[in-house]
């Protein structure tokens, strides 16, 4: 017997369903859709129970009402199978713009170790289904914090890619108190290209975040950590080196807050990874970066600069090590003390980036002759190198003068610089703002 929609009994016990698929609410479990869908077939897709499973068009629905007399279900599917096909059809003509268009085959809440990949959609002449394949690994021990390790945001900085990757392959969820999330080449185009722009679509993903579902590589991969990894994770580490532009006094690097109980927590997590410097700063164009993100998320963030000139730094490499050791340690998350000893037998040291007065920006293009090394301590006034015209006899070298006290945190790693290039970072004591 069909059901008579407007009988009050019909229409006291139906209305929140019709409401939620007429009006387009979306009530899907979010249990995975193969677990459901033999789940709905063992029930026989019927209205019945408190809660009820209506299974049509290959989705589940699920929507909570009292038991229905099985006199009204032919009635109530017919419906369904109407508003549904209406849905589709307007799924179809509009994707969905928030919904990642990554896919992959890992569970983040399952126990014990995975290591896989996330599918990056990626057509090409030759290959229209094509994805690019970044690696990641999910070691999951059970209660404890979430952390994620990321590496190779930028592909010409190769320390963070060897830690992350060698840790990866060594740590088993015995070991392990809590969840860890290793991405050691995230754009894994720029990684294999060695390169600090994606070669795909020409971004630095680092200036993406939080990414765009409907973008292209770098976006499409941005988004996808912004909205499933991120919201897991309590703690995000970002190992960095200057890659080819740069190099850098090894430090960590973190950003200022105005809440002095995340400064003093981020600062406390620098002290575990120990390499010799601490740097908060204020940056340029920060937004968009992974350690913001994590930020917005509300975890705790660091990263690193270990290294740079375009080669794996051997120190760098070893502070890199030892940092994500250290880290993982002084969390509770596997056993031992961090290692926090330093070259000169002192502790990190807390260092700041305050303002754009302690960048170095090239005046013109030309070829920069610096007379300073990275941790160099220096002084405002006194030269900090000469900038050549070679191209041109008639133009004299360009003296450029350090603009405050302090030592180098960043020198340059190319000798050609274009006017507006950073030429040198001076960095100073902390001072709580």
């Amino acid at each position: 017997m069909a059901l008579r929609e407007n009988t009050p009994y019909a229409r006291s016990q139906t209305e929140s369903m019709w409401k939620n698929l007429e009006d387009d609410v979306p009530i899907r479990s979010p249990v995975s859709m193969p677990t459901q869908c033999r789940q709905a077939k063992r029930m026989r897709c019927v209205v019945c129970e408190i809660e009820t499973t209506f299974h049509r068009h290959g989705r589940i629905f699920r929507v909570r009402q009292p038991q229905l007399p099985r006199a009204y279900q032919s009635g109530i599917l017919s419906r369904v199978d109407r508003l549904l096909a209406q849905r589709l059809a307007r799924t179809a003509e509009v994707p969905n713009p928030t919904r990642s268009r990554i896919f992959h085959e890992l569970d983040f809440d399952k126990p014990g170790k995975q290591v896989g990949y996330l599918r990056v959609p990626q057509s090409r002449d030759g290959g229209a289904w094509s994805t690019i394949e970044v690696p990641i690994a999910v070691i999951n021990g059970g209660k404890g914090p979430a952390v994620l390790f990321t590496g190779g945001v930028h592909g010409d900085e190769y320390e963070g890619q060897i830690a992350g990757s060698r840790l990866a392959r060594r740590l088993d969820a015995q070991s392990l108190r809590g969840k860890l999330i290793l991405m050691p080449a995230v754009d894994l185009p720029a990684a294999l290209a060695g390169r600090r722009m994606c070669p795909i679509d020409g971004r630095d993903f680092n200036r993406c975040m939080p990414g765009d579902a409907r973008g292209s590589f770098c976006q499409m991969l941005a988004h996808f950590i912004d909205t499933v990894i991120m919201p897991q994770v309590e703690v995000s580490v970002d190992v960095h080196a200057a890659g080819n532009a740069m190099e850098a006094a090894l430090c960590t690097i973190m950003h200022w807050v105005d809440d002095p109980k995340v400064m003093a927590r981020a600062q406390a997590l620098t002290e575990h990874f120990a390499a010799p410097y601490n740097v908060v700063f204020w940056g340029v164009d920060e937004g968009g970066t992974v350690a913001a993100a994590a930020e917005r998320h509300g975890a705790l963030s660091i990263s690193s600069e270990i290294g740079g000139y375009g080669r794996v730094s051997v120190e760098g490499l070893r502070f890199a090590e030892r940092g994500l050791d250290n880290v993982l340690k002084g969390l509770g998350m596997i056993d031992g003390k961090p290692d926090t000893t330093q070259p000169d037998g002192g502790r990190t040291r807390q260092m700041q980036v305050r303002d754009q007065r302690s960048y170095l920006f090239a005046p013109s293009d030309g070829l920069f002759e610096p007379t300073f090394i990275p941790a160099q301590e220096v002084r405002a006034g006194k030269l900090a190198g000469t900038l050549h015209f070679i191209e041109e006899w008639a133009r004299e070298p360009m003296p450029i003068e350090f603009p405050i006290d302090g030592y180098v945190w960043m020198a340059p790693g190319s000798g050609r610089v274009r006017k507006g290039d950073v030429m040198a970072v001076i960095m100073q004591d902390y001072a709580a703002a």
